[in-house]
């Protein structure tokens, strides 16, 4: 996938460069990439941000000297990309749980986990165009200003959308990104396509979906490979991790889903990737 590829030649570059001045939006540049489509695909890849990987690049690298040579600590903090001593010694302890010198007492030489593994785990959780493994995020109250329908006329309610922001635009608009929330139940199958504003002071020809704060588990869908597995994988997922996880439902009784459409969504492309987001609260 050409996105793996992204994924690989970008760790690729920060491991020959980790001890610059390096961050998520200088790699991006580096393969004119945007930096936000870029940060999301690689923390979806590698599971872990940008930021985060540089930063455990270097650490990794730093536990290697300590055990390996008699390099001072200083001189090994700034080989290894860090700025300051004190932020060296902090960030090294936060993360090895012991301070630099400990370690090279210790003498234990930290094994890395390396992007091929990294990505070798990310296809396993590929399953009929689904990642199984999502990410928990946590989303404030949302506003969502677009048109509301039946679900069973999805397509119909995108068209009624499209013409009425080419005719009016959303006043308050938060983003670009689009959101389509299905609510599903015995008696209830009613959808909501629009954009997240920061209010309700807009134009009476739209409507207004409002949810309240909560948690998601968020599954990456390849569109090109359809929406099939979806709903099985998530049951799923939710019964593996029932010990942890509950499904939350709307105010009425019924289940929700929002399907999340941001800078990924390119139509029937092969790269093309939706998130679907399913409420959760964490038990």
């Amino acid at each position: 996938m050409q996105k793996i590829e992204s994924v690989m030649r970008a760790v690729k570059y920060i491991d020959e460069h980790y001890t610059e001045e390096l961050d998520f939006k200088k790699v991006a540049s580096e393969f004119y990439i945007s930096p936000y489509y870029f940060h999301r695909i690689f923390s979806s890849i590698v599971g872990m941000t940008v930021t985060e990987y540089i930063k455990e690049r270097r650490l990794y690298e730093a536990g290697i000297y300590l055990s390996t040579t008699n390099k001072s600590i200083i001189d090994i903090c700034y080989e290894c990309g860090f700025r300051s001593s004190q932020s060296f010694t902090r960030t090294f302890k936060n993360f090895f749980q012991m301070s630099p010198s400990r370690y090279r007492k210790v003498g234990e030489i930290p094994v890395f986990i390396s992007v091929n593994n990294r990505i070798s785990q990310f296809k396993k959780n590929i399953e009929g165009g689904i990642n199984v493994e999502p990410r928990i995020i946590e989303c404030g109250d949302l506003i969502i200003a677009g048109v509301t329908g039946k679900g069973s006329e999805t397509h119909k309610l995108w068209e009624e959308f499209e013409t009425l922001i080419s005719e009016i635009d959303i006043k308050n608009k938060k983003k670009e990104d689009c959101y389509e929330i299905r609510f599903y139940g015995e008696n209830i199958n009613q959808c909501h396509i629009g954009y997240e504003v920061s209010s309700k002071d807009n134009t009476d020809r739209y409507s207004f979906m409002e949810l309240p704060a909560s948690k998601y588990a968020a599954f990456e869908i390849y569109v090109s490979k359809g929406y099939d597995s979806s709903n099985e994988a998530i049951d799923k997922w939710l019964e593996d991790n029932k010990n942890k996880y509950i499904e939350i439902l709307a105010k009425d009784g019924s289940n929700y889903a929002i399907e999340f459409y941001d800078d990924r969504f390119q139509g029937e492309d092969e790269e093309s990737i939706v998130e679907l987001w399913i409420p959760i609260k964490e038990i």
